[in-house]
């Protein structure tokens, strides 16, 4: 099972961590594994125009996650280590090998996209934002602009996970949809979803509009209210709080029972915040 495969990988990558540089003597089993990553890989490239929707979206989901593992900027990766390896293979020089990867897989999807559930279509979108690729056409739209086409007319079949990690991709790459959005905004009121969202999904959801630069005031609002509703902030991270605080501001958005909730939470959670929370 190709999709389990590389599914895998990144978990494998996370529990290896980065590991010391080679021995002399290790040579060959770098090759080794080389050759095994590049056949396996090369494989499933073969086959992926073959794959049913819920295996393409799981093998690219798991080939985004490898290339986030990897593909870091002024990452110095040990010689010979599987990220080495796997960078070589995944990004290559100038990322040529990502491009050629991730564009091959837009193109098998084409055929496809309108098979995928709400769940699948969600893990792609994100995938490509976590990937940071954005395939552009000669007449000057992206892939995105398709999979915005797809999600669109099924956003009602999307829950509070799927419509997090969706708009997350899109934010992730600047891959603006004014109407993709929207229209979501105006699902999540009208379906009364916000009680459905964990505190994860929530600051994701706000955090994507600030930085796409969408508006949506009505859904600000709402938000606001909800987050000002809760019993306490105790779910919500250092981080979730100082990006709910930015994505306000920077919207332009003046919700004072919200900072207020935000800074009181904030205040009883001053020695978790890091340099990077309070930036």
């Amino acid at each position: 099972d190709m999709a389990a495969f590389w599914t895998a990988v990144p978990q494998f990558l996370r529990k290896r961590g980065r590991g010391p540089s080679k021995r002399h003597d290790e040579d060959q089993d770098e090759q080794q594994l080389h050759l095994q990553f590049d056949k396996i890989l090369v494989h499933t490239l073969e086959e992926i125009p073959a794959f049913g929707y819920r295996d393409l979206a799981q093998t690219t989901l798991g080939f985004a996650k490898i290339v986030k593992n990897i593909g870091g900027h002024g990452k110095r990766l040990p010689e010979g280590s599987p990220q080495q390896i796997l960078h070589n293979l995944f990004i290559g020089e100038n990322s040529q090998n990502k491009e050629f990867i991730f564009s091959h897989i837009a193109v098998a999807s084409l055929p496809i996209l309108q098979d995928f559930d709400a769940r699948s279509l969600s893990n792609f979108i994100y995938a490509y934002g976590l990937a940071e690729y954005v395939l552009k056409f000669e007449d000057g739209s992206t892939f995105f602009d398709i999979l915005a086409l797809e999600a669109i007319p099924n956003l009602t079949k999307f829950n509070s996970f799927d419509i997090s990690n969706m708009l997350w991709g899109y934010s992730n790459v600047k891959a603006s949809n004014p109407r993709l959005f929207e229209e979501t905004g105006d699902v999540v009121i009208a379906r009364d979803l916000l009680k459905t969202f964990n505190p994860q999904d929530i600051t994701n959801m706000i955090w994507a509009y600030s930085t796409a630069e969408e508006l949506h005031p009505k859904l600000f609002e709402e938000v606001a209210d909800h987050i000002a509703s809760l019993d306490n902030l105790g779910g919500f991270i250092p981080q979730a709080l100082s990006n709910i605080a930015w994505a306000y501001a920077t919207a332009n958005e003046s919700q004072p029972k919200l900072f207020k909730k935000v800074a009181d939470a904030a205040i009883k959670k001053k020695t978790e915040f890091d340099s990077q929370s309070i930036a």
